[in-house]
């Protein structure tokens, strides 16, 4: 009897503790992540049947530019720096450089590519002179019509898969031990995030298009045809978390992680400096415009390597093509030796 009267205190602790902790909320964080595999834009390379048996033998090249260019200076189509109202610019070329980076790609594939501004103003000098008579007299065997050549936004398309972690948490939204649930509770818990993982899928991105023809000069013959779009790559978080509290005999429900109180010692402490560390990597003025000059870059890539190695409408590549040899000038190649005489 007197063991009772003595165990009956501890016993009614342990009655209470449980009793107030069967009401409490429990938290459970769950976090979902987005691995995504981006398809690119679209791409669409057609070739004739002369161009498949001639892109071989072509050697002069030149560039027409599009009838309406942006009209904008190296710094600010490359993103190198942003442009200040207060600075003027003494020398700039409309269209000078997107058809500079074209020329650039093509004549790193071995052509000998004309000046397009040399294009231009041999038509320009004489209205009656077309673009193809031009060429001609520069000697190219292929003019490039430069169709368009735009900044778009583009939602690409995806192969993606979602992986959702359920982790132990408190009120303050910590990270804490790996929780098991069953396959009931997990579908449960599904719809909670749904709109955040649909957020993650729905962003545009920059991207750039790029529409180039190809015509023979001697005949006026169109023989290929370049369409295609190159998208940013993904450079944000691709995740997602929220809080789940659930109380007695109640489902789960979103809630927001409490703030954590400041020590009371922290208040306490004076201090007259302190040291942060900071670190950045460089980066240009202007982000966006650097991201889409490098994405024009890649499209005038792929366009300048399509028609060198022979891609046509089958997508497929012809044989490599050899490093092509600049011909010397006409006044470089010796005369013939002289015949014997009878």
């Amino acid at each position: 009897m007197k063991t009772m009267i003595k165990l009956s205190p501890l016993l009614l602790l342990v009655v209470s503790l449980v009793g107030c902790g069967g009401g409490a909320a429990k938290y459970l964080k769950l976090e979902s992540r987005l691995t995504e595999s981006n398809r690119d834009g679209e791409r669409e390379v057609t070739g004739s049947p002369q161009y498949e048996s001639t892109y071989r033998g072509v050697t002069r090249v030149a560039v027409r530019a599009p009838d309406v260019c942006a009209n904008q200076n190296a710094s600010e189509a490359t993103g190198a720096a942003r442009q200040d109202a207060a600075v003027s610019t003494l020398i700039k070329t409309s269209c000078g450089v997107e058809m500079a980076e074209l020329e650039r790609s093509l004549t790193k594939r071995g052509y000998q590519v004309m000046s397009w501004k040399m294009l231009s103003n041999i038509v320009t000098a004489d209205n009656k002179v077309p673009y193809l008579e031009a060429a001609k007299r520069l000697g190219a065997q292929v003019l490039f019509q430069v169709n368009s050549l735009e900044r778009v936004n583009i939602f690409p398309g995806q192969d993606a898969r979602i992986e959702r972690r359920f982790y132990q948490s408190n009120k303050y939204g910590e990270t804490l031990a790996p929780a098991a649930l069953a396959e009931g509770s997990i579908a449960s818990l599904r719809p909670l995030i749904l709109k955040q993982e649909d957020d993650l899928r729905r962003s545009a991105r920059l991207g750039a298009m790029l529409d180039v023809n190809a015509t023979v000069v001697e005949t006026g013959q169109s023989i290929w045809f370049y369409r295609a779009s190159k998208i940013e790559q993904l450079n944000r978080d691709n995740s997602a978390s929220i809080l789940l509290t659930q109380k007695k005999k109640q489902g789960w429900t979103v809630t927001s992680p409490q703030q954590e109180a400041q020590a009371a010692s922290d208040a306490r402490v004076a201090r007259s400096a302190e040291m942060v560390a900071v670190s950045s990597s460089g980066r240009s003025a202007d982000q966006e415009n650097a991201a889409y000059f490098a994405l024009v870059r890649n499209a005038v890539d792929d366009f300048a390597n399509s028609f060198a190695s022979g891609q046509s409408s089958s997508g497929m590549a012809g044989a490599p093509v050899p490093p092509r040899a600049i011909p010397p000038p006409p006044s470089a190649i010796p005369p013939p030796p002289p015949m014997p005489r009878p």
